[in-house]
């Protein structure tokens, strides 16, 4: 057996803008060897540079290095390496990685060699239960296949005999016992799904009718998969936490079958699989094949139609009869919740099914089920339970004395309950809420009585008056004197007050207050706005005090509600002025960003939130400085890893450009034309810091979203102010001391011939720009040793 293995000059495997100045990297270097070690680390070389894209595969055409990985797969020391080169292979010359018509010879060289493995799967899968080493092909091999699938998708959609025969392979990959195998496949199916859906309708219906055999078999395989082992209870966190993982990517292939076969098909076949497991005497009935039926028949309830009347009549009677184990009683309690929506059009199951979720309240290893499907229950068929309201309050109280009921539980319970009591009438609904808010309310009342009163348990009350605002739908019409939430309001305040007052440096207490703040102003909308003068002035005192960002989210939450009133703008925007600076003062360094990345969140959604919502608070004179800072402090901050964080300062920076063009904005023409003027100062002042910090950012990130958000940001600037745009990034490239001249001269040109494109077409051009400038500067680095 002979391995070659090539490092080759550039110019030999990329043409020169491929290359990005790859140069010495690649030197030949022909290696004849039977020594398994080298071999070992040749391929490791490969599938590293295939993995981080900076070889593609088609720069290996007409090379040893496309095929020999396959000769490898028959050295048991190679496989696993092999294996991984031939998947890199197959990512990077299909539809998931860069496409290119050079892949043609790469994809006509790799199928043929991976359908030739066929044969081999088939004959190590009958023994890798007994022999560790087949496990490890069969695994191996299943990767490829599923690889494969999901590389070449569109090649399988003309399910000719070749593409049928492959697809089928798949499906018996999907069948093997063995669940680290079978779910490799799972996102294949899914593809496979998505392809065909979104097909040409005529050509959908018949490819959907010749795939429904295949998917029924995934379908009917993947249950087993769903089984909890015989140790389930002693199983660890992570062991326990990896089977959850598995039963969620069960539940996503089972999702697609669906939508394949038609959720009521599914049901009937996993209940035929129920079925044979409950025959006999229900002493020899097991809990673990029951269950796992179950757990499916939940997972697929949104597939499902509201007019099924085959199995779901017969399940919900066998329900009560399956043995009481705690975890069949959890899925059994939780598929009722589950099919909430086919109850309310079949009212007559209701009463039955409540009684049997409410009789199992008193479990404590139930009872987080049963709210939950008691809030299901109630949601779905509120306008059947409005009699009962004073029942369901009752059974509220009933859970918050329970001790073996969480404050998730209780909340789930009065969820139910707000639902129900959105159906009754409009006179009705200010008494029923705060009879409800009563409860709660009074022990943190006498809270404030206490010289140290506890911040967690003032908590967990404050989250029940939260949703008590959150979930009741006061519908909107004229309420006369006075809106129901700002009448409870009223009595509510000088308790929060209070409170904010004695958990000052209590965050968590903080946030609980203000979210039942913020859940009160959107319960009242419009109304809010007699709210303002008392609680926005709070908001603000306390964030210069404290900085803590819940405070912001109730400012936010005062924009989002009053942006309509064009009379309180000014008021908002001197809330707004106040918040702005004391946030730069807290971010005035990089660190600052990093140690408090949920604050960089909030303060950059709160200005986002006011472009969108009042921008003519901008265009306030007196707003100008905040607003020059607000930018000063982006540019420190914008390179943050916090995903969220850096979205939103990416977003703020993009919807302010946004205001100067009228393409991205239903302003006036008069108040473009002044955003113009804004936008062009503000980058005069910092422009230059701005777009380095946004390319170094391009450099530093690899999320695909990331670059293409900096690549529109980078568009968008170039519309706005196209010669002074181009001049910006000239002068920022000349201060990238690792990127090659050459790359900088390519870049500069891409941008400059991209300027004034369409959005449509200018958006994606723009993101592959800078994904290519981020890959060309982590490839220079590595070079330079950076």
């Amino acid at each position: 057996f002979f391995f070659f293995f090539f490092f080759q000059a550039e110019d030999g495997i990329r043409d020169a803008q491929e290359s990005r100045g790859l140069g010495d990297v690649y030197k030949r270097q022909a290696c004849q060897t039977a020594n398994i070690q080298l071999q070992n680390k040749s391929l490791g070389c490969l599938n590293t540079w295939l993995r981080a894209d900076v070889l593609h595969a088609h720069a290996l055409s007409n090379t040893a290095l496309l095929t020999a990985p396959f000769d490898a797969l028959g050295v048991p020391e190679l496989f696993d390496v092999a294996k991984d080169v031939v998947c890199e292979l197959l990512r990077s010359s299909g539809e998931m990685g860069i496409r290119d018509d050079r892949n043609a010879p790469v994809i006509a060289a790799l199928v043929p060699r991976c359908l030739q493995l066929a044969p081999a799967y088939e004959s190590v899968v009958s023994t890798q239960e007994t022999d560790e080493q087949r496990r490890t092909y069969a695994r191996g091999l299943c990767f490829i296949f599923s690889e494969m699938g999901e590389s070449y998708i569109s090649a399988l959609l003309g399910l000719g005999g070749d593409e049928l025969r492959f697809v089928t392979l798949l499906a018996q990959c999907a069948e093997n016992p063995d669940s680290d195998i079978a779910r490799r496949t799972f996102y294949f199916w899914h593809l496979l799904r998505k392809a065909v859906e979104d097909s040409d309708p005529a050509r959908k219906l018949q490819m959907m009718q010749t795939l429904a055999p295949l998917f029924t078999r995934v379908a009917m395989s993947s249950i087993r998969h769903l089984k909890c082992p015989d140790d389930f209870d002693d199983l660890s966190e992570q062991e326990a936490e990896d089977f959850r993982h598995l039963r969620d990517d069960v539940a996503d292939v089972l999702g697609d079958c669906c939508k394949v076969l038609g959720g009521d098909e599914c049901l009937l076949k996993i209940f035929e699989v129920l079925h044979t497991a409950c025959t006999g005497p229900v002493a020899g009935w097991h809990w673990q094949p029951i269950e796992a039926c179950l757990y499916g028949i939940r997972r697929i309830g949104r597939f499902v139609s509201n007019q099924e009347n085959v199995v779901l009549p017969k399940l919900f009677q066998l329900l009560a009869q399956l043995p009481r184990h705690h975890l069949l009683s959890y899925t059994t309690i939780l598929v009722v919740g589950g099919y909430a929506d086919w109850v309310s059009s079949h009212p007559e199951y209701l009463g039955d099914l409540l009684k049997f979720v409410t009789s199992r309240l008193n479990d404590p290893k139930v009872c987080g089920a049963a709210c939950l499907s008691i809030r299901n229950l109630c949601d779905a068929c509120r306008d059947k339970m409005v009699d009962s309201m004073a029942d369901l309050v009752a059974l509220f109280d009933a859970v918050v004395s329970f001790p073996s009921s969480s404050t998730q539980d209780q909340k789930e319970v009065l969820q139910g309950v707000c639902c129900v009591m959105s159906q009754l009438p409009s006179d009705q609904l200010l008494q029923s809420m705060q009879g409800l808010i009563q409860k709660p309310a009074a022990p943190l009342m006498a809270m404030l009585q206490q010289n140290a009163p506890d911040g967690n348990s003032a908590g967990k009350l404050l989250q029940l008056i939260a949703a008590v605002f959150q979930h009741v739908s006061i519908p909107e019409q004229d309420w006369g004197n006075q809106h129901p939430s700002i009448s409870l309001m009223q009595h509510l305040w000088p308790v929060f007050d209070q409170l904010l007052d004695k958990f000052a440096n209590h965050e968590h207490a903080v946030e609980d207050v203000c979210r039942c703040i913020k859940y009160i102003l959107k319960s009242a909308r419009l109304h809010s706005r007699e709210l303002f003068p008392i609680v926005a002035p709070k908001m603000v005192l306390a964030f210069k005090q404290t900085a803590l960002c819940s405070y912001l989210d109730v400012a936010a939450t005062f924009i989002a509600e009053l942006a309509h009133d064009p009379g309180l703008h000014s008021d908002l925007g001197q809330m707004v002025q106040e918040l702005t600076a004391k946030g730069c003062e807290v971010l005035a360094n990089p660190q600052a960003f990093t140690d408090n990345p949920d604050l960089v969140e909030d303060f950059f959604e709160l200005i986002k939130r006011t472009i969108s919502r009042t921008p003519t608070v901008l265009l306030m004179r007196s707003y100008a400085p905040y607003l020059l800072s607000s930018f000063q402090c982006a540019v420190l901050g914008m390179d943050i890893e916090h995903r969220d964080a850096s979205r939103a300062v990416l977003s703020f920076i993009e919807n302010f450009v946004d205001l100067a063009i009228p393409e991205e904005t239903k302003l006036d023409p008069a108040a473009i034309q002044q955003f113009h003027t804004l936008v062009t100062e503000i980058f005069k002042q910092c422009g230059d810091k701005m777009v380095g910090q946004l390319l170094k950012t391009a450099t530093d990130g690899r999320s695909a979203n990331k670059l293409a958000r900096i690549g529109r940001i980078i568009r968008k600037i170039l519309v706005v102010m196209p010669t002074g745009g181009m001049e910006l990034v000239a002068a920022v490239l000349k201060q990238v001391p690792s990127l090659p001249n050459l790359e900088k001269e390519r870049f500069y040109n891409e941008l400059n011939q991209s300027v004034g494109m369409p959005r449509d077409e200018g958006d994606p051009t723009f993101a592959r720009i800078i994904s290519d400038y981020s890959h060309s500067c982590r490839i220079a680095m590595r070079q330079s040793g950076q």
